[in-house]
């Protein structure tokens, strides 16, 4: 990990200025009688901090080492999920239905006048379920009431169950005033809840059980109702996600389409190339999901968007359907026990993909789910956290040639004094790696607009390679002035970008990086300015 500690410029300065002062005061009591007195003098200290290290290049999430304290990379990125609700969809209503009673009665206060005992079809484009079970699961129920009297209304699912029971709801419906029907309106939470659809006889698919009760409220005066009284209950789904499913899910073809998603891993190469020996990587696939799948990836295409690269895979498993057997189910867990499968990039793909440093990848791959049909008799499963996925892994020693490899970092900085005369600027640099590297800086003010460069600023000399394992760092100091126009600047700037451009050709062998390499910049000032008494 990267840290940086800023210093103030004026603190710093400031501080050395005030023990001159001090100084100046004890040893010459006598002066402080005579005329305001005043001198130039130089005073040195540090403006910026920072260090440099491979997380600067590779996120230290997929950093390794080994025992050797050797550097590696291993990046595992997941770049495709087949959900549950790409397999399976559900309308958003559920039932719209009506009652009435045939013969005109007299109902009483508290007195049970309907009760609906009936079955929902759900479709679900061809596949055939017996349980659900609802992660999240919003019902909008409107109830409409033609009675001048209100209603108490009860609307249940028989055949569900969130391990306290089965879901119930009873809402009072208000009274029919001036010839317009009373209505109510209510969200009903029923996530959690697992569903059967086997119907009422338990013989059925994609069928719900649902009741209606109702009954005159028992604080309301006795009311006539007509056969041509109707009431009225929509139910529908306001939110809907699934957490599980059973039966049997059909024969059906996905396709992802084109799919483009960033990769982020060489984001802290900023500028320059690399050459490396060797590199392995997979299209890693799990199928968590209780189905054969037939698997096909149809084309996949890494770029560098930055510079304009672009490599379009050819490895044999390209265009070539894969089957993929069913997960299985562990009843103990809870959980789907997935199969998996590796699409294997070829050494000489590896190498031309790492190399160009990408930050793109396009993919489109299609599936066939049950391409033998209903093999399992009604035992297909989806799970919400056990989804088929597709990611994309790499490993490879952090180990190469590099050719004007750049690296970057951001440090603030303080510098406002307006006593400040002139001042040289020094970049002092240990250097942890076993090469030489050019050191450029940039002021960004503010606003983050570059006002002021140095480029190059100087060559920073290798670090001291003692033994294999024993690497001493190097001190280099870089001086520079800091002229009028530029000193105006620094006090403006807010920020140093400090570009670090590593060269390993006159080596001419790949370089093996060790955990701990880095390198330590300080920028210190050294300053000409004046002090009053």
């Amino acid at each position: 990990m990267v840290h940086h500690r800023h210093f103030s410029t004026t603190r710093n300065i400031g501080w050395w200025i005030t023990c001159v002062w001090f100084v100046w005061v004890i040893i010459s009591p006598g002066c402080r009688k005579g005329e305001p007195l005043s001198w130039d003098t130089e005073v040195s200290g540090p403006l910026m901090k920072t260090r440099i290290d491979l997380t600067d290049i590779i996120p230290d999430t997929i950093l390794k080492g080994d025992c050797q304290n050797i550097a590696w990379l291993e990046y595992n990125e997941e770049v495709y999920r087949l959900s549950t609700s790409s397999l399976v969809e559900v309308d958003q209503q559920i039932a719209t239905s009506r009652y009435s009673l045939p013969v005109t009665v007299t109902l009483q206060p508290g007195q049970s006048f309907i009760t609906s005992n009936e079955e929902v079809l759900f479709q679900f484009d061809g596949a055939e379920i017996r349980t659900i079970v609802l992660d999240t699961g919003i019902v909008t129920l409107k109830l409409t009431n033609p009675l001048t009297e209100p209603v108490e209304c009860t609307w249940s699912i028989p055949k569900s169950d969130n391990g306290s029971g089965y879901f119930k709801t009873t809402a009072l419906i208000p009274a029919a005033s001036g010839g317009v029907p009373g209505t109510i309106e209510l969200d009903v939470d029923i996530s959690g809840y697992r569903l059967s659809l086997t119907g009422k006889n338990n013989n059925s698919v994609n069928r719900l059980q649902i009741k209606v009760d109702t009954r005159i409220a028992a604080n309301a005066n006795p009311v006539q109702i007509k056969p041509s009284d109707t009431l009225r209950v929509d139910a529908t789904f306001k939110e809907f996600s699934l957490k599980e499913a059973w039966g049997y899910f059909g024969r059906h073809t996905v396709s992802t389409g084109k799919k483009v998603m960033p990769i982020r891993t060489f984001d802290g190469f900023k500028d320059g190339s690399i050459t490396i020996d060797t590199a392995s990587g997979t299209i890693h696939v799990e199928n968590g999901i209780g189905m054969d799948i037939l698997m096909k990836i149809t084309s996949l295409v890494i770029r560098n968007t930055k510079k304009q690269l672009e490599l379009v895979v050819n490895d044999p498993f390209v265009g070539k359907p894969v089957q993929m057997s069913r997960a299985s189910y562990n009843p103990a867990a809870g959980k789907a026990v997935p199969t998996t499968y590796d699409f294997m990039f070829s050494n000489a793909t590896m190498k031309a993909m790492v190399e160009m440093l990408p930050d793109e990848i396009e993919y489109e791959m299609e599936m066939e789910t049950n391409p033998l049909g209903n093999v399992s008799f009604g035992n297909d499963f989806i799970l919400s956290e056990n989804p088929l996925t597709a990611g994309i892994s790499l490993q490879m020693p952090f180990a190469f040639l590099a050719e004007d490899l750049t690296l970057q970092s951001t440090a603030g900085i303080g510098f406002s004094s307006p006593e400040i005369h002139e001042a040289t600027l020094y970049l002092i640099a240990d250097n942890y790696f076993p090469f030489d590297a050019t050191l450029s800086l940039t002021m960004l003010d503010r606003d983050g607009i570059a006002i002021d460069s140095v480029k190059p600023a100087g060559v920073v000399a290798s670090g001291n390679l003692v033994q294999p394992d024993l690497l001493l760092p190097v001190r280099t100091v870089i001086p520079f002035v800091c002229h009028a126009e530029r000193l105006d600047k620094l006090r403006h700037a807010r920020k140093i970008v400090l570009d670090i451009v590593l060269d390993t050709r006159p080596a001419g062998t790949v370089v093996k990086f060790k955990t701990d390499y880095h390198m330590t910049v300080i920028m210190s000032a050294s300053v000409n300015t004046t002090v009053n008494l």
